[in-house]
C-alpha cells in the first residue's frame, strides 16, 4: 500500500514542477519503491520481534515504529539533500538527471510519512496483512 502512494508522490512532484514521465524519473520511481519496501520491511520486522518478546500488536508495532523513525527520517532527509542540486539543475549535465531527482524527492518526501502511519496501521488493522510469529 505505502508504495502505491508514494509512486502518487512522485507523480505529483513530476506535476507540480512540469516535468514530463521519461527514462530518467522512470529510474528514480524504481529508486523509490525499493527504499519504500527497504522501509516496509525493517519496520515490520521490528514489529515481529517485539511481538515473539510478547507484546501486543499495537504495543509492538509502536515500538517498531519509535525504533525505525530516526533511521527512517535520516535516509530520507540525506537522499532529500543529496537530490536537491540535481533538482534544481545545478552543475553541468544536471538536466538529465534532473527528472529523476524530482521524482525522488517527491516519491521520498511522501514516503517518509507514509512508511510511518500507513504500514503500520494497515499492519494492525482487524483483517489486515498479519505476519504470524513461525514466519
Amino acid at each position: 500500500m505505502p508504495r502505491v502512494l508514494s509512486t502518487a508522490g512522485v507523480f505529483l512532484a513530476l506535476l507540480v514542477t512540469r516535468t514530463t514521465f521519461n527514462l530518467s524519473s522512470f529510474m528514480g520511481l524504481i529508486m523509490v519503491i525499493g527504499i519504500v519496501a527497504k522501509n516496509g520491511i525493517l519496520l515490520l520486522d521490528a514489529d515481529q520481534r517485539f511481538r515473539l518478546e510478547g507484546f501486543s500488536a499495537e504495543e509492538s508495532m509502536i515500538r517498531a515504529g519509535e525504533r525505525r523513525l530516526r533511521p527512517i527520517m535520516m535516509m530520507a532527509l540525506a537522499t532529500v539533500a543529496g537530490m536537491i542540486p540535481l533538482a534544481l539543475g545545478l552543475g553541468a549535465g544536471s538536466q538529465m538527471l534532473q527528472p529523476l531527482a524530482i521524482a525522488v524527492i517527491g516519491g521520498i518526501v511522501a514516503s517518509m510519512v507514509l512508511s510511518l502511519v500507513i504500514t503500520p496501521a494497515v499492519h494492525i488493522l482487524p483483517g489486515g496483512l498479519r505476519l504470524e510469529a513461525g514466519g
